[in-house]
């Protein structure tokens, strides 16, 4: 597995970085070289079609803008991102000025950093990769604010559904032993009955969501743990056409809960299956190896592919590509889903000190990459 570029957040998506100037040869400047390090570049003539691309819903999330521009200026961008706080962007300014007081009043209205003219591109690098840690950093303490206060809301309803769910179940079971009843209210009933099986499970889902459990742990590898799930689903892999290749490298054993660690690969399996749908190739790749000091379980799908814009909800609870979130039409619409396998799986690999990563090109596939620490 080749090192991850500069540009890639936590193997998520490419960063996209926004370059504003009005001067044509610094923008293919650093489009050539931004694009090098493996951020996705878009590009502003001035400030005002930059200011319109970092209004849009899902913006680029470092902003290089020049000081000096027609339209909006590259301070008084800042100023004016500086009262918006989310999504939260990193501002760097373009500029020749070298004084104190012009950078005292560049950091003062909003700025994060600036890069003096001629750029010096080995500095320029260092920079953007401190920028994309405090971005992720950033993203990370609003998503945990957010869980938190889902999971307090989650837990009381899931609570509540329990004990509706269990007088359900109770007397469904108690009706269904009568022998006098009729056929007919015999299915309702065992209809009834399993939709309330499917309620508990749903509940279930969203406790262990809500207060998740350190997992009992063991020493594991995870090609056994891998070898043994697609060992069990290769035959209705196969009857639905699809092409399962395993490629189980041998890794040192670390301590993990391999039956939370099977759900994870479960769950991965099942939505690249969902991707799948109505594609000519389908193909479905299982690899294990080990990088520097982790070990890695890949799940790599030819599937249907996730937006980019969808990219960085994926993990939020409750977020899907499938059902009402799939384009409409696919196939992918057709299939039923909470959102929450993600959310769990993440969950779940977070638990264990690890991290869960997706690559995915839309209209070619995804990649999600478990990654375990060593040490466990």
């Amino acid at each position: 597995m080749p090192d991850r570029s500069l540009g890639e957040s936590s193997g998520r998506a490419p960063f996209r970085v926004l370059v504003a100037d009005d001067d044509g040869t610094v923008r293919r400047i650093l489009e050539a070289q931004l694009s090098s390090w493996g951020y996705q570049v878009e590009l502003a003539p001035d400030g005002s079609e930059a200011w319109d691309a970092l209004s849009r819903s899902d913006p680029p999330r470092i902003a290089i803008l020049d000081w000096l521009m027609p339209g909006k200026d590259g301070v008084e961008i800042c100023r004016d991102l500086l009262a918006r706080p989310e999504p939260f962007i990193y501002r760097m300014l373009l500029t020749s000025k070298s004084e104190r007081h012009d950078l005292l009043y560049a950091l003062d209205n909003g700025a994060h950093d600036f890069q003096t003219k001629p750029i010096e591109f080995d500095i320029l690098r260092s920079r953007l990769a401190v920028a994309v840690r405090l971005v992720e950093a950033k993203d990370e303490v609003l998503r945990a604010e957010r869980l938190a206060a889902v999971t307090t809301l989650v837990r009381g309803i899931a609570h509540q559904f329990n004990n509706l769910n269990a007088t359900t179940l109770g007397f469904v079971e108690l009706l269904l032993k009568d022998p006098s009843l009729e056929p007919r209210q015999r299915q309702r009933l065992t209809r009834i009955l399993e939709a309330t099986h499917r309620a508990r499970d749903i509940t279930t889902r969203l406790l262990s969501l809500a207060a998740p459990r350190l997992p009992l742990r063991q020493a594991e590898t995870l090609s056994r743990i891998a070898r043994e799930a697609t060992g069990l689903l290769a035959d209705d892999l196969a009857g639905k056409g699809i092409e399962l290749e395993c490629r189980l490298n041998e890794v040192p054993p670390i301590p993990l809960n391999p039956g939370a660690i099977t759900e994870v690969l479960l769950h991965l399996l099942s939505n690249a299956e969902h991707a799948l749908l109505g594609r000519a190739e389908k193909r479905i790749t299982v690899e294990t190896g080990a990088a520097d000091d982790r070990v890695y379980l890949r799940v790599e799908d030819t599937g249907c592919g996730i937006a980019p814009e969808g990219l960085h909800s994926l993990f939020t609870p409750f977020y899907g590509t499938k059902g009402e979130l799939a384009p409409a039409g696919s196939p992918q619409a057709e299939v039923k889903g909470l959102g929450l396998g993600l959310s769990v799986s993440e969950s779940i690999v977070r638990q264990h000190g690890g991290s869960l990563t997706v690559e995915s090109v839309e209209d070619q596939g995804s990649v999600f990459t478990v990654w375990l620490p060593l040490s466990g």
